[in-house]
């Protein structure tokens, strides 16, 4: 869907942004949220092919192909770059390789406190490698009815986590799956509306996705200014994570309407879909 891919493309940029240039070129913008766009990204079209595919084979075929799919796609890449990193002598690889090979990194991390020079970028992808492993289950296996309770409860306990993250680790609060959960979950909220659902009103899109801006907003200023409100301001993910949500949903159902200044060039969104893997080149590179 060219809309999605445009605003993959903006994701992309913004985590090239956030990673390659001086911090004193952001001028205080949340260049992290592209992150978060891609986590919201890759909840809404995993669970929209899960849905999808549930109603015309066995679960058992569709776990298979769903994890040989990520095999080929995400796994040469990776590991050739852990194999350069290694060359390189990124000492955080050879001390502890089979963490790097299994996707455990983000863990690793966690648990020295620091981020290793050359890799700490990885940590992303060993998010997602996780949420692989056991998000198409809970797709699976959950009741369609009890599905989009279940979804919304895991998009609230994420902010709660984090507060209690924060008062342990700092280095708890954003590299441990259950961190981002909220993104994932409103992701496939979303993915099982459009499957399930019939019209969705673009004012009640528009509404939410109004509110979310604002509380985001006045969440992040006050951080910013010093003034963060106690366990609030670790809502500010989950707000911005139900922005992401409507710009995703509008995109989806081909209405860019007032974000289309995003996604702006359809020529721009096809060639991104043609290139495929840039995306993932972002985060392994």
């Amino acid at each position: 869907m060219p809309q999605l891919d445009g605003l993959r493309a903006v994701a992309m940029m913004g985590v090239v942004y956030h990673h390659w240039f001086p911090a004193d070129w952001r001028w205080h913008a949340p260049t992290e949220a592209g992150l978060f766009l891609f986590f919201l990204l890759s909840g809404f079209l995993m669970t929209q092919g899960l849905l999808r595919e549930v109603e015309v084979d066995s679960t058992g075929q569709i776990l298979r192909r769903f994890h040989l799919k990520r095999l080929q796609r995400i796994y040469p890449a990776y590991y050739v770059a852990l194999a350069l990193g290694a060359l390189l002598g990124i000492k955080e690889i050879w001390h502890s390789p089979w963490v790097w090979l299994v996707n455990g990194q983000n863990f690793l991390i966690q648990q020295c406190g620091y981020w290793p020079p050359g890799a700490a970028h990885f940590w992303t992808l060993a998010v997602e490698q996780q949420y692989y492993l056991f998000w198409p289950l809970l797709i699976l296996w959950v009741p369609r009815r009890a599905l989009p309770v279940t979804l919304l409860l895991l998009a609230l306990s994420a902010p709660v986590f984090r507060a209690y993250a924060a008062s342990q680790s700092w280095w708890s609060v954003d590299l441990l799956p259950w961190s981002v959960i909220d993104q994932f979950a409103l992701g496939s909220l979303w993915a099982y509306a459009m499957h399930h659902c019939g019209k969705i009103s673009r004012r009640w899109l528009d509404a939410v996705g109004l509110i979310a801006l604002l509380g985001y907003a006045w969440l992040y200023g006050s951080w910013e200014l010093g003034h963060a409100v106690p366990h609030w301001c670790h809502w500010q993910q989950t707000f911005l994570a139900i922005v992401f949500l409507v710009l995703i949903s509008r995109a989806s159902l081909g209405q860019c309407g007032w974000f289309s200044a995003v996604v702006w060039h359809l020529s721009f969104s096809q060639s991104c879909a043609a290139r495929g893997r840039e995306d993932l080149l972002v985060f392994v590179g």
